[in-house]
């Protein structure tokens, strides 16, 4: 299987990296598949998630996968005629990272030990992903956001965050073919 193109694209909040995204997939050519990492746990979250889907066109492939992203890279990702859009890279990892330590970060206060463990559970699974994203024979997008540039956050699980999100930016762009920042809308391409 020959790799297709894996492209990420990065930024903060409202940097419009999304719609960067949308946009290149729309004008590929492909047969798109998006993937949703999301969970919707409130109000709030549950109409940015219809914002999304109404941006949408309708014949695009939505699938729900907020954990496994390696199953649907690997499901999707061997046909060289689609493109998978990933939106979000950061909230992929969100998830995992909740999935083992829950909202309280106090015992990863108590046990550093556990958060190495979990760090390098999670930094694993992102290099692998990473690896896999760019070997699929589909096209890949990947977008993902800067959380290292504002203050040092107040909490254990933050900065934990914080901290894997960094590093799996750095898996991910190391395996990029294409790799964007996004700053007020403008795209600057670093690689």
């Amino acid at each position: 299987m020959k790799p297709g193109k894996l492209l990420l694209m990065s930024g903060g909040a409202r940097s419009g990296k999304s719609t960067f995204a949308d946009r290149y997939a729309k004008q590929s050519g492909r047969r798109v598949v998006y993937v949703a990492t999301a969970r919707v746990l409130d109000e709030e979250m549950k109409a940015r998630v219809q914002t999304h889907r109404a941006s949408r066109p309708s014949v695009w492939l939505t699938v729900e996968e907020p954990y496994n992203l390696e199953k649907a890279l690997w499901r999707y990702g061997r046909q060289p005629d689609k493109l998978v859009l990933v939106d979000c890279l950061t909230m992929w990892l969100a998830n995992i990272l909740l999935q083992k330590v829950g909202f309280q970060g106090e015992q990863l206060m108590a046990d550093t030990t556990l958060a190495s463990a979990v760090a390098a559970d999670i930094i694993v699974r992102a290099k692998n992903a990473a690896v896999l994203a760019a070997k699929v024979a589909a096209e890949v997008v990947l977008v993902t956001n800067e959380v290292g540039w504002g203050p040092v956050p107040d909490n254990p699980l933050a900065r934990l965050y914080r901290d894997l999100a960094s590093l799996a930016n750095q898996a991910f762009a190391a395996q990029a073919t294409e790799f964007y920042l996004l700053v007020a809308g403008l795209p600057l391409q670093l690689k």
